[in-house]
């Protein structure tokens, strides 16, 4: 857990488990991104 101060307060993180694949993400707008959006550099 890392703490860290802010202006008026702490925030409080916790270190990430879990690593984020084009899998995990799900479209919530009208449009979906082309694939060319979602190319090489994306969360792989």
């Amino acid at each position: 857990m890392l703490v860290k101060t802010l202006l008026n307060g702490v925030i409080r993180q916790d270190k990430d488990t879990h690593t984020e694949t084009i899998a995990d993400l799900r479209t919530v707008t009208e449009k979906a991104p082309s694939e060319a959006k979602n190319g090489p550099g994306f969360c792989r």
